[in-house]
């Protein structure tokens, strides 16, 4: 495996082939690996409550799963398909990416202002994201 990434309740992989595999809770198809990605590399993979991420060798973001709520988590803005991304980061219901200039872009639910990236980071150079699903006891 050469990247890992985990859901609410999904896990992620990409093996030694660039390929991505998937395998957990698939209540919103989020282990449903899209047929785009079966003629892709991937290197990196995010998952958030229902949907997953996977970064493309050709620093494309490439998302499936639950598109649900105010904003969905799915649609990729157009801003981010003309940008190189380097980063992706999903929390639960949104979805991050980073790019090889050092913005951030963020898109999906915004209920708690987690979409809305700082204009303080307008003139810096970020080089990580993150983002987490909150723990849930059921």
């Amino acid at each position: 495996m050469t990247a890992i990434g985990a859901g609410d309740l999904h896990s992620l992989a990409v093996n030694d082939a660039s390929r991505v595999v998937a395998w957990g809770s698939n209540n919103f198809g989020q282990t449903e690996v899209p047929a785009v990605l079966d003629s892709e590399r991937v290197t990196a993979v995010a998952g958030g409550v229902g949907h997953s991420l996977a970064l493309t060798t050709r620093y494309k973001v490439v998302t499936w799963g639950y598109n649900g709520g105010s904003g969905g988590s799915l649609a990729v803005p157009d801003a981010v398909t003309d940008q190189t991304v380097t980063a992706i980061a999903a929390g639960d219901y949104h979805s991050l990416a980073l790019t090889a200039g050092g913005k951030v872009f963020a898109w999906g639910h915004d209920e708690r202002g987690q979409t809305d990236v700082p204009a303080a980071l307008d003139d810096q150079v970020v080089t990580a994201i993150a983002a987490v699903c909150r723990t849930r006891w059921r």
